[in-house]
């Protein structure tokens, strides 16, 4: 837990934090590009990415800069909900809020921008300039969030989510045949089912090495009763089938 919670004086002081970093904060070691002012030097986004960690940008820090877009977003729905209530007197089971609703889409997405809209003025004009202060005033939750909800919303504008949502259900029931289908494995004999096959393959090798039809025939009637395989007819085979009222009866 100590490494989840970080140092307490980790946060704005020189030397690496004991806290780990954000979920896929380690992307931003591709972000070899850029020349990003810092103090004298330029940088790029993948030394800043690291200085800002060192600066105590850590897992922590990032559950604090959730809170404001969670306040944000269930403000956002809660509003909805009542409005969509008493305002439009719809029931309570047409105003849970989801991502089937438009207009609550684009209400978060209106909201989420806003407020990364003010994040990044505010991060710009308190940083003087200096990009990695910049960087460690940025809520790169509220960022990433905006970014997914926009994804979010041309997926499902330009008909894709309906699609990938299809085959997701495809794989879930997929797998779940599979499961199934090993849970049953898992109850099967091995030993029993190994002897069986041996004795399937010693017929098959008895049968190939016939080299007539009698020979086959006998093969044939040999294996159906070591097997105890009920044959389809009585008697001789040829006798049977000579009789219109015969027929063949599979069990």
């Amino acid at each position: 837990m100590s490494d989840i919670a970080g140092s307490s004086g980790s946060r704005g002081n020189t030397g690496r934090g004991a806290g780990v970093a954000l979920p896929f904060y380690e992307l931003f070691q591709f972000g070899k590009f850029g020349k990003f002012s810092v103090e004298k030097d330029k940088q790029d986004l993948a030394v800043i990415a690291t200085r800002a960690f060192q600066e105590g940008y850590d897992f922590r820090f990032g559950l604090a800069t959730a809170v404001p877009m969670i306040i944000m977003d269930l403000s956002i729905r809660l509003i909805w909900a009542l409005r969509r209530h008493f305002q439009y007197e719809k029931p309570f089971k047409e105003c849970i809020p989801t991502s089937q609703h438009a207009d609550l889409r684009v209400m978060l997405l209106l909201g989420n921008g806003t407020l990364c809209v003010i994040d990044g003025a505010d991060a710009a004009i308190r940083s003087g300039g200096n990009f990695l202060a910049m960087f460690t005033r940025l809520n790169l939750i509220a960022w990433f969030r905006f970014v997914s909800l926009v994804l979010k919303e041309i997926c499902i504008r330009l008909g894709i989510k309906e699609v990938l949502q299809k085959e997701l259900e495809a794989f879930k029931r997929v797998n779940d045949a599979i499961l199934l289908y090993l849970a049953e494995l898992e109850k099967t004999d091995v030993e029993a089912y190994k002897r069986e096959v041996e004795s399937y393959t010693e017929y098959c090798s008895l049968i190939e090495k016939t080299s007539n039809e009698e020979t086959l025939n006998m093969a044939l009637i040999l294996s159906f009763k070591q097997l105890e395989i009920e044959k389809a007819w009585d008697g001789d085979f040829d006798e049977f089938m000579n009789h219109r009222s015969n027929h063949l009866v599979f069990e």
